[in-house]
């Protein structure tokens, strides 16, 4: 996988039989971590929604979370200074408590 394909985390612990092919059906190839899923279930996973081609991901998303962009970045701010401003607003509220 390259950096320029889409990569799409889903937790399909919830995903039915029937539903799978929303999901999987147009993927070339499903990822998965390899230190959360076991060879049974690694198995269980190729039968239940016939997905052609499983590939170890480890450690995939949490690399390509380091890349910001941008808009990232500018986002990432924007949401420090509404936490910020909560913070000062909650602050108002906050009272010691007495003993």
């Amino acid at each position: 996988m390259t950096i320029d394909q889409e990569i799409v985390a889903f937790d399909i612990s919830n995903l039915g039989k029937l539903d799978y092919e929303s999901y999987f059906n147009d993927c070339e190839n499903v990822g998965f971590e390899e230190g959360f899923v076991t060879y049974s279930l690694y198995k269980k996973y190729l039968a239940t929604y016939r997905i052609s081609n499983l590939v170890e991901t480890d450690g995939l998303i949490e690399t390509n979370r380091f890349v910001k962009d941008e808009e990232e970045i500018e986002n990432c701010s924007k949401a420090c200074l509404i936490t910020d401003k909560a913070f000062e607003h909650i602050k108002e509220f906050i009272k010691p408590r007495a003993n």
